[in-house]
C-alpha cells in the first residue's frame, strides 16, 4: 500500500507538472519563435536595450510581489475547511493589489533618475515607464496563477497561458515586424496583453476571493514570504546581473547577444525547472505527513536529474546548429553561452528539490542566505571574469553561484529535515550525461541539419546506456516494459 502511494503521488507530480509544462512549453516555444524576430528586425544593441529595461521591470516585480505567491502556498495548506482557505486567498489579493498600485506610482515618478543610471541616456524614459506599469500588472497575473496552482487548476492554468502567450506573439510580430516599431514595438505588446490578462484572470478566480482581509493571516503571509524577498532578488542578481556588468566592461551590443544564449539556454527552465516550481510545493506540502514522503522526495531528486541530464545535454550541443538555422551572424556567438545557462538551471531545480526541510519548518531565511551567499560570489565573479572572458565569464559566473547554491542549501535542509538522497545513482546520470555532452560537441560534419541528426543520435543514446550501468531499479524496469508494451498495443490497433 505504501509503495502504490508513493507511486500515486510521483505520477500526480508528473502528471500536473506535464499539464503545466504543456502550457509553458507551448507558450515559451511560441516566445522562442520571437527570436527570430528579435535577430532579425532588432539590432544587437536594441535587443541589448530591451533586455536591460525587461530585467530592471522584472527586479522591480520581485521586490514587490513580497513573497507573497510562496506564502500563499504555505498558509493556504494550514486549513482543511474552505471558509479558511478563502480568507488566506483573500488577504493576499488585496495585498497585492496594494503592492501593485504602489509599484505603478513609483516607477513613474522614478524613472527620468533610473534611466540614466542604466542607460546612461533619458530618451528611453517612457520605454522605462511602460516596462513598470507591465510589471505591476504582472503582479496580478501572478497571483491569480498561484490561486491556480493551489486549487490544482492545471488546465485552466495552461489553456490562459497559451490563449496569452499567442495573442502576445501575434501582437509583437505585427508591432515588430509589419508596422516596424523595433523596441517600442515588442513594450506595447507586452503592455496591452499585461492589461488584458489580469483583468480576464482575475474574474476567472472572483469565486475565490471574498470580503475578508483578516489581520493575522496577513502578518503571517507576510512573515514568511518577506524573507524570500532577498532570496528572489538574490536569484535575479544570479540571472542578471551579468548583463548590467557586461554593458559596463564591454557594449551593450555584447549584452544583447548574450542574452539570446540566455534565452536559449533559458529552454531548460521552460521545459522542467518552470513546470516543477509550479507543482512542487503544493505536493511535497500536502504529503508531508505521509508514512512514504521522504521516499518520494529521494526519488524525485533522482528522477529530476535524470531527466534534467537529457534536455541540458540537448540543448548544449545543438545550441550552435539552431543559432546558424534561426538568427543573422551577428548573433552566433550566442551558442557559447548556452551549456552554462542550462547546466546553470539543472542546478537550480536540483536545489528546489532538495527545498524540503525550509518550507516544512517554516525557516525561509535559510533559504533566503543560501541564494544571498550565492549572489555576493556572482557580483565579485562577474566582476573578474568579465572584463577578461566577456561573455563566457558571465556565464561561467552564473554557473559556479548556482553550484555554490546547491552547496549551501543541501546541508541547511539536512539540518531541519533528515532526508538521504540516491546519491549512487545520481553520480551514474551525471557521469552519462557528460560523456555524451563531449562526444556531441565533437560531430561537426561542414553540414548543420546533418550536425542535427548526429547530435539527436548521440544524446538519444543516454537512457541505454544507463542499462548497463545497472541504474534502473527492478521495479522501475517493469513499469518501463509496461508502458513500452501499452505503446505497441496502441500502435497496433491504430
Amino acid at each position: 500500500m505504501k509503495e502504490d502511494s508513493l507511486f500515486s503521488a510521483i505520477r500526480e507530480t508528473f502528471k500536473h507538472g506535464l499539464i503545466y509544462g504543456a502550457g509553458q512549453i507551448l507558450s515559451r516555444a511560441i516566445g522562442f519563435l520571437l527570436i527570430p524576430l528579435y535577430t532579425n528586425y532588432l539590432s544587437p544593441s536594441e535587443f541589448g536595450i530591451l533586455s536591460l529595461l525587461t530585467i530592471t521591470a522584472s527586479i522591480a516585480q520581485m521586490l514587490f510581489s513580497m513573497g507573497l505567491n510562496s506564502a500563499l502556498f504555505r498558509s493556504y495548506f494550514d486549513y482543511e475547511d474552505d471558509k479558511n482557505r478563502a480568507k488566506v486567498i483573500s488577504t493576499v489579493f488585496y495585498i497585492t493589489i496594494l503592492s501593485s498600485t504602489l509599484l505603478s506610482f513609483l516607477g513613474y515618478f522614478l524613472s527620468p533618475y533610473l534611466i540614466n543610471v542604466i542607460l546612461e541616456s533619458n530618451k528611453f524614459i517612457n520605454y522605462l515607464r511602460f516596462v513598470f506599469f507591465i510589471a505591476s500588472f504582472k503582479l496580478i497575473g501572478q497571483f491569480t496563477y498561484s490561486v491556480y496552482r493551489v486549487k490544482i487548476l492545471s488546465k485552466r492554468y495552461t489553456l490562459f497561458s497559451i490563449l496569452f502567450f499567442t495573442l502576445r506573439l501575434i501582437l509583437t510580430i505585427l508591432l515588430v515586424a509589419v508596422f516596424k516599431k523595433g523596441v517600442w514595438g515588442v513594450i506595447i505588446a507586452d503592455f496591452i496583453i499585461s492589461v488584458l490578462s489580469s483583468v480576464i484572470l482575475l474574474c476567472s478566480i472572483k469565486e475565490y476571493i471574498i470580503r475578508f482581509f483578516v489581520k493575522y493571516e496577513a502578518i503571517k503571509t507576510l512573515s514568511f514570504g518577506l524573507p524570500l524577498v532577498p532570496q528572489n532578488l538574490s536569484g535575479f542578481v544570479l540571472a542578471s546581473a551579468a548583463s548590467y556588468f557586461l554593458k559596463y566592461f564591454s557594449t551593450i551590443a555584447t549584452v544583447g547577444v548574450y542574452n539570446i544564449g540566455y534565452r536559449l539556454g533559458m529552454i531548460f527552465h521552460v521545459l522542467l525547472v518552470f513546470p516543477l516550481a509550479m507543482i512542487w510545493n503544493p505536493i511535497m506540502l500536502s504529503i508531508k505527513d505521509k508514512e512514504y514522503c521522504d521516499q518520494y522526495y529521494s526519488k524525485a531528486l533522482t528522477y529530476f536529474v535524470f531527466i534534467g541530464f537529457f534536455i541540458a545535454s540537448l540543448l548544449s550541443i545543438l545550441s550552435k546548429d539552431i543559432l546558424h538555422l534561426i538568427a543573422k551572424e551577428p548573433f552566433w556567438e550566442a551558442y557559447r553561452v548556452v551549456p552554462f545557462i542550462a547546466y546553470s538551471y539543472l542546478l537550480l531545480g536540483v536545489a528546489r528539490i532538495l527545498d524540503v526541510g525550509i518550507p516544512i519548518k517554516r525557516k525561509t531565511h535559510y533559504s533566503a542566505f543560501a541564494f544571498i551567499i550565492a549572489a555576493l560570489l556572482n557580483l565579485l565573479l562577474n566582476w573578474v571574469l568579465i572584463p577578461k572572458y566577456q561573455m563566457i565569464g558571465a556565464a561561467l559566473a552564473t554557473f559556479l553561484s548556482y553550484f555554490i547554491v546547491v552547496g549551501v542549501e543541501y546541508p541547511l535542509n539536512r539540518i531541519l529535515y533528515k532526508l538521504s538522497y540516491e546519491w549512487r545513482r545520481i553520480s551514474k546520470i551525471i557521469f552519462v550525461g557528460c560523456f555524451l555532452y563531449f562526444l556531441g560537441n565533437k560531430v561537426e560534419t561542414g553540414n548543420t541539419w546533418s550536425n542535427i541528426i548526429l547530435k539527436l543520435i548521440i544524446i538519444l543514446l543516454y537512457p541505454a546506456i544507463l542499462m548497463p550501468l545497472k541504474f534502473y531499479e527492478y521495479k522501475e524496469k517493469k513499469k518501463i516494459i509496461k508502458i513500452y508494451k501499452s505503446l505497441i498495443r496502441k500502435l497496433k490497433s491504430s
